[in-house]
């Protein structure tokens, strides 16, 4: 897909893989932060919100559940919110004692 810096200033433009939508990147003529647009037919999340879900993500994998249940308070209600509560809840909100920030799954 062809991408375009998304600072007003910048004119750089790139054809990316779909494959990084949703991923951090950089622009490398101007160094503005950003994150790769989905394609046109998928939903797009803000940047601030996929921002906050990664805060998050990283409480989680920390082992700081009480901080990240309390932020994901207000974080909309969609399929990897679920599952991060719905995990957390299977341990009582407290990461195991040999917790190392990684998820085994079981079923598709």
């Amino acid at each position: 897909m062809r991408i375009q810096c998304p600072n007003p200033k910048c004119d750089y433009q790139t054809n990316i893989g779909e494959d990084k939508a949703g991923r951090k990147a950089t622009c490398p003529k101007c160094q503005a932060k950003f994150h790769v647009p989905y394609p046109a037919e998928a939903p797009h999340l803000p940047d601030e919100q996929i921002e906050r879900f990664e805060a998050i993500l990283d409480k989680v994998v920390a082992g700081d559940w009480d901080a990240a249940i309390a932020d994901f308070g207000s974080y909309p209600d969609e399929g990897p919110k679920t599952f991060l509560i719905d995990w957390m809840a299977r341990y009582e909100n407290k990461p195991p004692d040999d917790w190392d920030g990684g998820f085994s799954l079981v079923a598709k």
